[in-house]
């Protein structure tokens, strides 16, 4: 659902702090603070509203902390749709910041091309691959109670921690690992029971 301007700082009244969504709330039972969870995330909402906070790249991190799991809103008992306000609050940090180069690429030419994103994350599939066999002969260093893979990824974790940031983007974002050879390849025709 699109909120209107007014009728999205309508919905940021209705949450009265009660805590509920603390008790429900998965990266609140993880992370713990205050800005983790539903009733924190309005109240700097409703701040950036009224002008008292900036929509920057903090406020974007906090809010895009949210999974959009819907336990918030389905235990709040005033019903404030926090889902809909935290889409409508990434739009306006969206709009206002505008989008990296990064994000933009893959929005624009990469998703809406199923043949290209495939060949593209082939590629990051072998490229990870390579990076693994370079570092097997450093892996030793790692804790011996991890499996060989789960001390690849360890390795690769802290690699893209180093780099993600020169990319522009968040040091908490890990990619997953991905295959060499998309599913979709060499896959054959579906057959669908008449």
């Amino acid at each position: 659902m699109n909120l209107s301007d007014s009728a999205y700082r309508i919905e940021l009244e209705r949450c009265v702090a009660c805590g509920k969504c603390r008790a429900v709330c998965p990266v609140f039972a993880v992370e713990g603070t205050e800005t983790s969870v539903a009733r924190g995330k309005l109240k700097l909402l409703a701040a950036a509203e009224a002008g008292e906070l900036d929509y920057d790249a903090e406020l974007a991190r906090l809010i895009n902390n949210c999974l959009g799991c819907r336990l918030c809103v389905e235990n709040c008992p005033q019903g404030a749709r926090v889902d809909e306000l935290i889409y409508a609050a990434r739009v306006r940090v969206a709009r206002r910041r505008g989008r990296g180069i990064l994000s933009l690429f893959i929005l624009r030419y990469l998703l809406p091309r199923r043949v290209f994103l495939a060949a593209v994350a082939s590629v990051i599939g072998r490229l990870q691959a390579l990076g693994t066999g370079l570092l097997q002969p450093f892996l030793h260093h790692v804790s011996s109670t991890l499996s060989s893979s789960q001390r690849t990824q360890r390795v690769l974790a802290g690699i893209y921690r180093f780099l993600l940031p020169l990319a522009g983007l968040s040091r908490r974002l890990i990619p997953p690992t991905l295959a060499v050879e998309p599913f979709s390849y060499n896959r054959g025709e579906v057959l669908h029971d008449a």
